[in-house]
């Protein structure tokens, strides 16, 4: 487990960074014209874009982290399960949730959900850690 976690990590980032890499191409006067919605830097829709870049990296790196840490959890194997499942379902929705929020606002109604996965993971899996007495 611990070690699809950390190649999903990566593979987190690189996507992240791929799409930095596109919306850079509207950035200061860039090669690309911007769609209509983005041509403002401040603009909600291109805020949306640029957090869910950031979010595909920052999560990307929580994931590996997790996952080199995995085996220092001091946990039933179902709750290592529950939290390894609840961190890559928030992982995976929450920067597609903003990726599509800047093209259909509604969504970002709905990141209240990959948030609620992703703190339940870290709760449950930090737990496990403050019970691992190798680490004192």
């Amino acid at each position: 487990m611990k070690r699809k976690i950390i190649f999903f990590g990566w593979f987190w980032i690189v996507t992240g960074i791929i799409i930095g890499a596109i919306v850079s191409m509207w950035a200061f006067n860039g090669p690309l014209t911007p769609p209509s919605s983005m041509e403002d830097y401040a603009a909600l829709p291109r805020r949306f874009l640029r957090l869910s870049h950031i979010a595909f990296i920052a999560l990307g790196m929580i994931n590996i982290l997790y996952g080199l840490c995995y085996d220092l959890a001091n946990l039933k194997k179902t709750f290592k399960e529950i939290s390894s499942v609840f961190l890559v379902t928030g992982t995976l929705l929450m920067p597609l949730i903003l990726l599509f929020s800047a093209f259909i606002e509604k969504l970002k109604l709905f990141s209240a959900l990959p948030i609620s996965l992703i703190l339940i993971s870290l709760i449950i899996f930090c737990y496990g850690l403050s019970r691992n007495r190798k680490m004192e």
